[in-house]
């Protein structure tokens, strides 16, 4: 075969990949990542999904990582994907099938990983959804969610000169959202296809990261949904500003070397850190080890089951009171900018001191059992909560945020929080119903 036939027949083999959507980083050696950013931009976050990828660019993929990104076009029903390289974004496909074209669905969401995971070998994989949160409750969203610019989701402090949430402005709020479609995944169908992504892409083995720059997402009940096939999971507690991560900062690393696991998504909150530390109020991010989720479950399942007790004792209104204080006040229990969402640790802490000193009451002798051992398990779970949180940042104005949020609504629950994976394997959820009805 002459050199020049050789030549033809690699140029055409070349040009078919692309014809196929497969571009020719495909042909190269297994990378140790892929950063792949599903992005949902129909809705009013779509200008800073520009921004965002630009930040990328500034490193680019390299020897270490593919970025990939997937994001819809602006009132269509199209999708892109795209390579990111150094100073240059490449299109490799357009993707204009329903339902995969349309973002916030299953199959959109589940197509982009086969595409990037078949088409770009690499040995961890990091999936990133980018857009709107919710966390663990799924509401009617069309009804308030974008009823408001997200450039004034925070407004600036005049005394201090930085930005801090509006909570006036705040109503409540699943992931990734389409505005125009009137779609978003709920946590049922972001499990399902996390689980096929596990079973169909990665022959059962776990995705090494899911990262969500979006709000609220980083609760209790959320890990329960996606830890059968996740290793790590990153994200808030509170509400995030539009601009999202910073992505030069995230993929730095990636210049020089490649990451453990742990240290990317540690990284992750460093790079988040940084780039809100100096002119944010409010902020958190923290990375969760989900292999020793299931600890912290079963400790809850256990203070759930002892609390029930003490609201069907004759004690009901004492326990209802001290868990009211506890509730109300800030020092004792922090809230996010949906107040039913509160983080774990810090109201572990205020638990087991109410414990202590209704221990040392004599009148409360009759439910001294059931109280020792809250007393006894919410010290273990804040020692578990350490353990499993891996990193975690916070600001000034949230000084006793620990990294990791669950569900306690003081008026009603809501419908679709039964559905959820937690709700339904935990006492947790029975201990809200017995609580709500007193």
């Amino acid at each position: 075969m002459s050199k020049n036939l050789f030549k033809i027949i690699i140029f055409s083999l070349i040009l078919s990949n692309l014809n196929n959507g497969i571009h020719p980083e495909k042909i190269k050696q297994k990378k140790p990542w892929n950063f792949m950013v599903y992005i949902t931009r129909n809705n009013d976050l779509f200008p800073f999904a520009a921004l965002n990828i630009e930040q990328m660019k500034k490193v680019g993929s390299n020897k270490n990582v593919n970025i990939l990104v997937q994001q819809d076009v602006y009132g269509k029903e199209e999708s892109k994907r795209i390579f990111i390289e150094k100073d240059k974004q490449t299109e490799i496909e357009k993707v204009t099938t329903r339902p995969e074209c349309i973002s916030g669905t299953p199959e959109s969401l589940y197509s982009f990983v086969e595409w990037a995971i078949k088409n770009y070998p690499a040995e961890k994989h990091a999936l990133i959804l980018w857009d709107h949160g919710s966390g663990i409750v799924d509401i009617d969203i069309w009804k308030n969610i974008f009823k408001f610019n997200p450039l004034a989701l925070y407004k600036i402090n005049i005394e201090t000169g930085l930005f801090e949430l509006n909570r006036e402005l705040l109503s409540k709020r699943g992931i990734c959202f389409n505005e125009i479609f009137e779609v978003y995944l709920n946590n049922q169908e972001l499990k399902e296809t996390l689980k096929k992504v596990s079973e169909n892409l990665l022959k059962n083995k776990k995705l090494d990261v899911l990262a969500m720059d979006a709000c609220n997402m980083n609760m209790l009940e959320v890990a329960s949904q996606v830890k059968d096939y996740v290793k790590y999971m990153v994200g808030s507690e509170e509400a995030e500003p539009g601009t999202g991560w910073n992505y030069e900062l995230v993929l730095e690393p990636f210049k020089n070397k490649t990451q453990t696991t742990e240290e990317f998504s540690k990284n992750i909150v460093t790079s988040y850190q940084k780039h809100y530390e100096k002119s944010y109020v409010d902020f958190t991010q923290s990375a969760i080890n989900l292999e020793k989720i299931n600890l912290l479950e079963n400790n809850i399942d256990q203070i759930a089951k002892q609390l029930i007790l003490l609201l069907k004792s004759k004690s009901n209104k004492k326990i209802c009171k001290n868990i009211n204080k506890l509730l109300r006040n800030r020092l004792k229990t922090t809230w996010f900018a949906n107040p039913d969402y509160i983080d774990i640790h810090h109201f572990f802490v205020s638990m087991h001191e109410m414990t202590s000193k209704m221990l040392k009451i004599k009148e409360n002798k009759d439910i001294k059992k059931e109280l020792e051992k809250i007393n006894q398990l919410t010290k273990i779970g804040t020692e578990i909560i350490k353990d499993l949180v891996i990193a975690k940042t916070f600001c000034s104005s949230l000084p006793f945020v620990q990294g990791l949020a669950f569900y306690f609504p003081t008026r009603r629950i809501h419908k679709s929080y039964p559905k959820t994976d937690f709700a339904k394997s935990n006492s947790w959820y029975n201990f809200l119903k017995t609580y709500l009805e007193k």
